[in-house]
């Protein structure tokens, strides 16, 4: 009798050891996870979606393909559906296409990992419903999932949280009394600061309630610098005193990082005589102390309560202009066509920079 509860043993045994050895051999070391978010670019009445695949894989494979299969509700707007490429082991990669929704339903977008020779690997569906807008639906549970696995997420962290002075960087979190003593040991003497906020909330901008908790406190959000940032106006009692847990980062934009850098190099290779046409614009319209903080420097007025003003400027008063916290930008006047918006798509204005007007 004990003989044959040890045959049974040893039988279970080897049925575990087999059943482990078919799931090992026939599942794949690679892991697939893919998802669509919207990009704001409109083409032809449709938004375009980014596309982003993330590949794992649990040893080091050589040699792969991969394919991703688009129903006829939507079309490629840019990058490629097919590409070949390497896995490391525990080192995951990324890629990335944009999509355009072109007609309405529920669709399947495919993508199949496989090897020279081989049969695939993996393969992987993700349903997108697009509604007569043209527009990806996503219900609020499958919203909330995805937002919060981001945020743990290195690789949308520097997405999400990427913020634009003199370089572009991702601020490590300053909350809570590190971020009131930071600021008490700039020895602020105005009363009310421009800086950038940065949330740490679901989605990219604060919540109605998280706005008005934030005017309660006298700070006023003013417009977008990047995802999940904001350019604000903070009493300097806030900033000394106070720190909410959906403010990730707060940080008082540079004067280099104005353009003025940029600036002075075209003027520096144009050689200019250094003086250039100017275009300076506020935060806010300017109030009756601006005026005389611009006045003292350029003896010239600004109009009171206007955003911007175009000057002449020379590089000796450049940085004097720049340093001063209620100058968001400064830009160049160029002849015949207006500025870009302030804060947006940095890399383009350069071609404007071109065009500057010298004295």
């Amino acid at each position: 009798m004990q003989k044959k509860n040890i045959l049974q043993v040893i039988g279970g045994l080897i049925l575990i050891l087999a059943i482990f050895f078919i799931i090992s051999y026939f599942s794949s070391p690679i892991s697939v996870d893919f998802f669509a978010l919207p990009t704001g670019i409109i083409e032809d009445d449709a938004e375009l979606y980014q596309l982003i695949l993330e590949l794992n894989s649990k040893k080091d494979l050589y040699g792969l393909n991969g394919r991703i299969i688009l129903p006829e509700g939507f079309e490629l707007a840019d990058g490629d559906l097919n590409w070949n490429f390497d896995l490391q082991k525990n080192e995951p990669i990324k890629t990335d296409i944009l999509i355009k929704p072109v007609s309405e339903g529920e669709w399947n977008i495919g993508v199949i990992i496989g090897m020279e020779n081989k049969k695939s690997l993996v393969s992987k569906e993700l349903t997108l419903n697009v509604d007569p807008s043209l527009k990806i639906y996503m219900s609020e549970e499958e919203w909330i999932a995805r937002e919060k696995e981001k945020l743990n997420n290195p690789y949308w962290i520097e997405r999400y949280y990427r913020v634009c002075d003199v370089d572009c960087f991702v601020p490590k979190p300053l909350k809570g009394d590190e971020l009131n003593e930071y600021f008490k040991s700039l020895n602020l003497k105005d009363e009310n600061i421009y800086v950038m906020v940065q949330f740490d909330v679901l989605g990219a901008d604060p919540s109605k309630n998280q706005i008005e908790k934030l005017e309660g406190d006298g700070v006023i959000l003013l417009d977008n610098a990047a995802r999940h940032t904001w350019f604000a106006k903070a009493p300097k009692e806030f900033l000394e005193t106070k720190s909410y847990d959906f403010i990730r980062w707060i940080g008082i934009p540079s004067s280099q990082g104005k353009r003025i850098s940029l600036i002075r190099e075209k003027i520096t290779n144009k050689n200019c005589s250094g003086t250039f046409n100017a275009r300076i614009i506020f935060y806010e319209g300017i109030d009756e102390v601006g005026v005389e903080e611009i006045g003292k420097v350029l003896n010239t007025f600004p109009s009171l309560g206007s955003k911007e003003m175009v000057t002449i400027l020379n590089l000796d008063v450049l940085d004097k202009i720049a340093s001063l916290n209620f100058v968001k930008e400064i830009g160049v006047q160029a002849k015949g066509i207006p500025l870009p918006k302030i804060g947006k798509f940095r890399d383009s204005e350069v071609n404007f920079l071109d065009q500057i007007i010298c004295s």
